[in-house]
C-alpha cells in the first residue's frame, strides 16, 4: 500500500476537470490519484466494493460518476478483471531511476492482461525511458503491434514471383462450378452493444434462475447498457454478449460485497433501522428535558 498519491495544483484550473457534471466526478478522480490501492503505474486493480467503503457511496453514484470519467477519457476500466488505468498518468508521474523502473516491471506482471494493459505498455514504450524501455524489452513486455525505432533501414521487398497462366480449360471449368455459400462474416474483435440494447427472453431467465426479480433485472439491465455503451475503444467490444451479461449477473449475485457490482443489501432495511434509532434517541432526548 503506498503512502501518498502527487497530484500538481493545477488540477483545479484544468479545463476537462472544470468541465466535469459535478463535484462528485471531481472527487472520484481526486480519489483513484491519490487512493491507497494505486501504484506508480496509475494502473491497479480496484473493485467497486472498495470504492463504495472508502467514499461512503451507493453503488448507483459510483456507477454515474465512474461512467462519466471512462466517457469523457480521464480513465479506462474493465468490468470483469475492476483494473483501472488513469489517463495521462505519466504527465506527472516519472520513472526518474533504475528502481522505479524495476518496480514497475513487477508490477507489470502482475497485472491481468487485456486492451487496458495493451495501452499502458503502449504509454510506457512511448515514453522512450532510458531506464524502463531496455527492462521492458528483456522481460518480452513489448507487444508485436507496438513499433520500436530502429537505426538500420528495413529491405525492400522481393518481387513476388508472377504466377503460371492457368489453361483456358481449367479457367472455363472453374468458372462453371458452382461457388459454396458463406455465411456472415463476424469481426474477431467483437461488436459494441446497440443504443437501445435489451435483454433478451433467456437473458432475463438466467438472471431471475439467479435469484433476480422482476425489478431487479430491469434495474440491473439499464446499468450494464449504460457501463457498456459508456466504455471507449477496444474495451467496449464484445464477441459474446449474452456470455458478458451472464457475468455480470452472476458477480451481482455471488460476489461478496468487497468486490460486488450490485447495491448494498437491505438498504431498506437499514434505512428503516437508522430510522427507529433516531426516534429513540429523540425520545430519551425529551424524557431527560421533561426532567
Amino acid at each position: 500500500m503506498r503512502t501518498y498519491g502527487r497530484i500538481e495544483t493545477s488540477f483545479w484550473q484544468n479545463p476537462k476537470v472544470r468541465a466535469l457534471s459535478c463535484d462528485e466526478s471531481r472527487y472520484l478522480l481526486l480519489y483513484l490519484y491519490t487512493c491507497p490501492h494505486g501504484n506508480s503505474l496509475g494502473c491497479f486493480v480496484l473493485p467497486d466494493g472498495y470504492i463504495m467503503a472508502d467514499l461512503n457511496w451507493p453503488y448507483e453514484t459510483l456507477a454515474l460518476r465512474f461512467s462519466e470519467l471512462v466517457a469523457k477519457g480521464f480513465i479506462e476500466g474493465d468490468a470483469e478483471s475492476f483494473l483501472v488505468r488513469i489517463v495521462g498518468w505519466f504527465g506527472h508521474n516519472k520513472i526518474e531511476n533504475r528502481n522505479v523502473a524495476q518496480g514497475a516491471v513487477k508490477i507489470i506482471a502482475a497485472l491481468p492482461s487485456g486492451a487496458i494493459l495493451d495501452s499502458l505498455l503502449a504509454d510506457l514504450v512511448a515514453l522512450e525511458n532510458k531506464f524502463l524501455t531496455p527492462l521492458l524489452i528483456q522481460a518480452g513486455r513489448i507487444p508485436d503491434a507496438i513499433e520500436t525505432p530502429s537505426d538500420s533501414p528495413e529491405p525492400e521487398p522481393e518481387p513476388e514471383p508472377k504466377p503460371d497462366p492457368e489453361p483456358v480449360e481449367a479457367a472455363a471449368t472453374a468458372a462453371a462450378r458452382p461457388r459454396a455459400p458463406t455465411g456472415p462474416r463476424i469481426s474477431s474483435t467483437g461488436a459494441r452493444p446497440p443504443q437501445d440494447w435489451a435483454p433478451s427472453p433467456d437473458d432475463i431467465a438466467f438472471a431471475a434462475a439467479a435469484g433476480l426479480a422482476e425489478g431487479a433485472i430491469q434495474g440491473e439491465a439499464a446499468k450494464f447498457r449504460d457501463y457498456w455503451i459508456a466504455v471507449p475503444g477496444a474495451r467496449g467490444r464484445k464477441l459474446d454478449w449474452p456470455a458478458t451479461w451472464k457475468n455480470w449477473i452472476r458477480r451481482m449475485a455471488e460476489a461478496p460485497l468487497a468486490g460486488r457490482r450490485t447495491d448494498p443489501p437491505n438498504l431498506g432495511a437499514a434505512r428503516d433501522t437508522l430510522a427507529g434509532w433516531a426516534a429513540d434517541a429523540d425520545a430519551r432526548e425529551a424524557a431527560r428535558a421533561d426532567h
